[in-house]
């Protein structure tokens, strides 16, 4: 790779870590220790949105700059060429070891924060590498919105682009791998695209537009275990095999993709539906609406079968539960893991279905419940005999179709088990990676996740602490090594060279720098360069709101924004907004309608759980202003009276005395009359026009806008005191796709402007 391919590559890397970057969860250098040879210890603090952050151990040499990364916390993990290389993925970089799990190292020709790339802040956008290990794909960012999908060559250090302006998501990533590495699949602006591997490395890639194979987005394609592609359209599955690829985009839009093998008994929106499918392709778990489970057979032909009456496996979800993983092995026992919110946490839970013979008449097949109350995840063995689930603290090692405890297998701050053969397993924990043997618990180490305490021997050697046990490393052959106590010398920040110190003034998403100075020479340096960052100014000045309504906070004081959610009948969306408002540990005000209310007591109780602000919007969705109706002011009163005492039904709690109408329409006589109940009417400066449906955008040309479009467009249109109303449910015409879905999107990029997100009522007590 030629060095401006790389600073290209780095380049794009920076922005899109700017692009994530978080106010609130910079990173932050901690205790900086000098010793021999002019070498410098630190740990580089980072929150990770959702949970406890974590501290990365790094050596740097003050004389050179040259720096390196000792520990590496794993957020995410991948097993790759045959369950013998190990990938680790943190805000740090990308890391994967030898064939034996030996020699962690910065993936090549990626860029990390120990060769000069500034930290990724906020979710983790991941990447995804080939199950062979040999490439990666990942997102280069052109706008907040936007990006190319990237593959890169890890043996040969080269990048190919293979789309452009592809709309990405921070949960959902756009491609996706065929088991053999051969082939992958990705979606841009409502098409499915293949790329084959072997035509990249014979030099024989087609162009885009004859690799198309239809309609749809990635939601809607799934690979089965034997390589062929499943595309879900309407209510249609087909199969289709790469060897058809080919054919199949010379005739995209001209017949159906594939082969049809099944039909869904209803139309399958990719907003809000999921499928998965059975090892041997021949069975479909749906999940409608994210909560309505259903297992069937495939079967193109629902007429033509003789008369018989059967009740295939069905499982309704609470509202708050959401689907994490499913687990399909060959025996046919499925395992559902899914993930609720209650009172503001995440709950884990897990169920069970023993998938009915085809022809089985039974009309009882049901669905069990499993104990995984505690597990964070999930991993199947090869042989699909046993199942290991990480607690946090314990792996528990449970036989696959009893759900039996066989064994447990101790891991400070486990994160992740993944099965290398029958008998080992890689554990993820805090503190350390690990291949454990389980048939006598001894322990290969891979890497330390992060340590309890590290400084320099009395002879100059490194040495950690990890849960009580005192390790050493030779910086020259990077090996950790068991030493018989933790005596480490007291930290120090000078030598006869050098004098390091960490500088409390911030610089963009990092709180502090870590800098050193020279004492033989003249000049202080930073030791890590700081992340560049470039918020747009503020205004020339302050604008006033309008009479009796407050429709934005102060445009001079405070850098900040507030979401409010408007909840007007249906509860769609409400999960996702929930689940991405606690990952990120924000704020927001919702407003919710009487309608709402009365039709969704639990989902009201569910906001009011989450520790969200929650205002009054009326208790009809009609508007007020409409010259058809004659609204006095005790109409007004009585209206915001009934939902104060709807949601008090639901609830057991108050609203807060702030506002709005259903439309945001007003007049003198709507605000007069809630201010006699001391009420404070709440606008807007962004019409965020997620609410325009598909028949609003035909007969108003330009009005509809995609998703991706309104995000790029509400970052470009905030200022300070911004108040961004995002609808919750489906509006009559229904959309493409829905802005609720995207908020973690949203608000990375208002995040990575240099926007604090908080509650309206900040905005309005900071604008006094």
């Amino acid at each position: 790779m030629t060095a401006a391919l790389a600073r290209v590559k780095v380049a794009a890397f920076c922005l899109f870590f700017a692009f994530t970057a978080l106010a609130y969860a910079g990173l932050e250098f901690v205790g900086p220790d000098i010793g021999s040879g002019d070498n410098i210890l630190f740990t580089a603090r980072v929150d990770i949105p959702g949970e406890e952050g974590y501290d990365s151990l790094f050596v740097a040499n003050a004389a050179n700059g040259r720096l390196e990364q000792l520990t590496f916390y794993p957020e995410a993990i991948a097993l790759l060429d045959d369950g013998q290389r190990l990938q680790i993925r943190n805000r740090f970089g990308i890391f994967m070891t030898e064939r034996g799990f030996g020699g962690l190292q910065p993936v090549r020709g990626l860029p990390s924060f120990a060769q000069g790339s500034a930290v990724q802040q906020g979710r983790l956008v991941d990447s995804r590498p080939s199950p062979d290990g040999s490439m990666m794909l990942y997102l280069s960012p052109s706008s907040v919105a936007r990006a190319s999908l990237i593959l890169f060559d890890l043996g040969a250090g080269s990048e190919t682009v293979v789309a452009r302006d592809i709309e990405f998501s921070v949960d959902r990533f756009p491609a996706r791998w065929s088991p053999n590495s051969q082939y992958f699949i990705y979606s841009r602006d409502g098409q499915l695209y293949y790329f084959s591997t072997d035509q990249l490395r014979t030099k024989r890639v087609l162009e885009e537009s004859w690799r198309g194979i239809g309609a749809g987005r990635i939601e809607q394609a799934r690979w089965s275990n034997n390589g062929n592609l499943y595309v879900l359209r309407d209510r249609s599955l087909y199969r289709i095999m790469p060897a058809e690829f080919f054919t199949q985009a010379i005739y995209a839009g001209i017949i159906p993709p594939g082969t049809l093998v099944g039909k869904a008994p209803f139309a399958y929106d990719p907003n809000f539906d999921s499928f998965y499918m059975s090892p041997d392709g021949a069975k479909v778990l749906l999940c409608k609406d994210g909560r309505n489970i259903f297992l069937y057979h495939l079967d193109p032909d629902d007429f033509g079968r003789e008369d018989s009456v059967s009740a295939l496996p069905y499982l309704f979800l609470q509202g708050n539960t959401t689907i994490q993983s499913v687990l399909w092995p060959a025996s046919d026992k499925v395992t559902v893991f899914t993930g609720s919110l209650e009172h503001g946490q995440r709950v884990s839970g897990a169920y069970r279905i023993d998938v009915p013979a085809r022809d089985s008449h039974s009309l009882s097949a049901s669905f069990s419940q499993l104990d995984v109350r505690s597990a964070l995840s999930m991993s199947l063995s090869p042989d699909e005999s046993r199942i290991a689930l990480c607690t946090g603290s314990t792996v528990l090692i449970l036989s696959y179709a009893d759900w039996r405890l066989r064994q447990s297998v101790a891991s400070p701050g486990a994160r992740h088990a993944l099965w290398i053969d029958s008998g080992r397993l890689v554990v993820a924990g805090a503190a350390a990676i690990e291949v454990v043997s389980l048939a006598d618990d001894s322990r290969q180490l891979i890497a330390f996740g992060q340590v309890d305490g590290y400084g320099w021997s009395e002879a100059g050697a490194l040495i950690v602490k990890v849960t009580d046990r005192a390790y050493t490393r030779d910086l020259a052959n990077r090996a950790w090594l068991p030493a018989a106590t933790y005596a480490a010398r007291t930290g120090a920040t000078s030598n006869g060279n050098y004098r390091v110190y960490t500088d409390a003034i911030a610089a963009g998403s990092y709180r502090n720098l870590l800098m050193v100075r020279s004492v033989s020479g003249l000049g202080t340096r930073s030791l890590v360069p700081a992340p560049a960052r470039s918020y747009r100014p503020f205004p020339a000045g302050e604008e006033a709101n309008s009479p009796l309504v407050f429709d934005h906070g102060s445009r001079l004081r405070r850098r900040e924004v507030s979401l409010v959610i408007n909840a007007y009948d249906g509860a769609e969306g409400l999960m996702a907004v929930l689940e991405a408002l606690r990952l990120y540990d924000l704020t927001a005000t919702f407003f919710l309608n009487g309608e709402f209310i009365r039709r969704n007591p639990g989902a009201a109780r569910l906001i009011a759980e989450s520790g969200h602000e929650v205002g009054n919007m009326f208790f009809s969705t009609f508007d007020p202003t409409d010259a058809r109706y004659r609204i006095d002011q005790e109409f007004i009163q009585r209206g915001l009276a009934r939902t104060e005492d709807d949601y008090f039904e639901a609830t057991g709690r108050e609203l807060s005395l702030l506002w709005h109408t259903p439309h945001y329409s007003s007049n003198s006589l709507l605000l007069q009359a809630a201010v006699g109940m001391n009420y404070t009417y709440i606008g807007r400066d962004i019409d965020s026009l997620d609410w325009v449906d598909r028949l609003a955008g035909s007969t108003t040309p330009g009005l509809y806008q995609s998703t991706h479009q309104l995000v790029e467009r509400i970052t470009e249109l905030a200022k300070p005191g911004s108040i961004i109303p995002i609808r919750l449910g489906v509006p009559m015409g229904g959309r493409d796709s829905y802005l609720f879905n995207e908020l973690p999107l949203l608000i990375n990029a208002l995040l990575g402007e240099g926007f604090a997100i908080v509650p309206v009522s900040a905005l309005l007590e900071n604008a006094r």
